[in-house]
């Protein structure tokens, strides 16, 4: 049996990978209601109906929400020079804005500390801005992240 943490892997990769849909992976999850293992999976279908692929993502969506920050993309795909793509959490496509949410469980190690540096700057040389959001400050200081979302989206 797949720990949590290996789930969430799981359905990232799936996903960030598009090897699946969300309409297609929920389909399949109404389908096997009552089997092993699915109630745990009630997290992943409200988050691949938002288009997230993590609860700090899912956090992130719902601040947007709460705080009515619209015009922005989950997962999206970004052209960047020398690649064909690449996915960025949030991505506010008309400011050429792009919000990271970030979480110690996924963003501790020195790989991708510098992965996630070496991505700002790409982003940075193709035009965009990038802003990145720790659990910590939607958590706990919502009001003031989302004035700050908002700041620079009217820059």
């Amino acid at each position: 049996m797949l720990t949590e943490r290996d789930r969430a892997g799981l359905f990232s990769w799936v996903f960030t990978r598009d090897k699946a849909d969300p309409v297609e992976f929920n389909r399949v999850v109404r389908r096997r209601k009552g089997h092993r293992g699915v109630k745990s999976m009630a997290r992943y279908v409200t988050m691949a109906e938002r288009g997230v692929v993590s609860v700090a993502e899912l956090r992130v969506a719902c601040l947007f929400d709460q705080y009515g920050i619209t015009g922005w993309e989950a997962n999206a795909k970004v052209t960047l020079p020398d690649q064909p793509w690449r996915r960025v959490d949030f991505l506010f496509a008309k400011e050429k804005l792009v919000v990271e949410a970030d979480s110690w469980e996924f963003h501790s190690s020195r790989q991708s500390f510098d992965d996630d540096r070496w991505r700002d700057a790409q982003l940075q040389a193709a035009g965009y801005r990038v802003i990145r959001l720790t659990w910590h400050q939607v958590v706990n200081q919502p009001h003031a992240t989302a004035e700050l979302v908002r700041s620079v989206l009217t820059q």
